[in-house]
This record gives C-alpha cells, sequence and structure tokens, in this order.
C-alpha cells in the first residue's frame, strides 16, 4: 500500500497567557514556534504537531482503499486525554459550562506547496484506486 507524507512536522511552543498580574490565565493560550534553545517557562509545553499521509491500495484483501490519515505525537495523545479527564472531574458541566464530547488535533496552517502536494496525491491515489477522471 503506498503511503505518502504530506506536510512536514512541526514544534510548537503552547502556554496559558499571562495575566496583567503576571498569573497564568484560565481562558486564554498561545502558540508559537519552537526556536533552538528556547526555554519551557511555568505553564508551557513543546508540542509535536501531527503529520497528514494519503495512503491507498487498489490490491487489498478487502477491497480498494483510499485514505488520508493524521499521525499524532503519543505525548499528544496523553496530553488531550489529561484534559479531558480534568475538565470532567470539575464537573463543569453541572456549573452550566459545556464540556465538548470531541476534541481534534489539527496540523499546523499547510503551505500552498503542501496543499498542491496534497491535491495531486490525493488525485493519484484515487486514479490508482478508481480510475482516471475523463
Amino acid at each position: 500500500m503506498p503511503k505518502e507524507q504530506i506536510n512536514t512536522p512541526a514544534r510548537r511552543l503552547v502556554g496559558w497567557m499571562r495575566e496583567d498580574d503576571g498569573s497564568l490565565s484560565t481562558t486564554q493560550w498561545f502558540t508559537g514556534w519552537a526556536q533552538d534553545g528556547d526555554v519551557l517557562h511555568d505553564g508551557e509545553h513543546w508540542e509535536n504537531t501531527p503529520v497528514v499521509f494519503v495512503g491507498w491500495s487498489n490490491h487489498d484483501r478487502l477491497g480498494d482503499s483510499l485514505q488520508i490519515s493524521v499521525s499524532v505525537d503519543a505525548e499528544e495523545i496523553l496530553r488531550m486525554a489529561k484534559n479531558i479527564e480534568h475538565n470532567r472531574a470539575l464537573g463543569l458541566e453541572g456549573a452550566g459550562v459545556t464540556v465538548p464530547d470531541q476534541y481534534e488535533f489539527s496540523t499546523i496552517v499547510m503551505s500552498r506547496p503542501e496543499a498542491q502536494k496534497l491535491i495531486r496525491t490525493a488525485k493519484r491515489a484515487r486514479d490508482a484506486v478508481f480510475g482516471a477522471d475523463e
């Protein structure tokens, strides 16, 4: 099954904004790009952004297939799970705060060349699996 990576993973710096008094915000966060030598401060962490892949097969025993997958770093999944458990334990739903039942992992914003590669690869995969459009 051919599988092609579309975007280059990046390392983001994620943290909570500082309030006027210097304390960490509980509602606003920021992201920035990691630079060599950056030091983490209170409430900040590195985030390895997801990577997009396009995979396809027209010889699969279960039939033809075309899939787009997102590879997420295990630490990001564990961090999200911890956040979900924390929010549920707070009982925010009882306080009238909506706690989402679905979460998403998103890549960094794709550049034009990455978007073009995604389109070209998806078309190549579609043609291999379903045949070319006329």
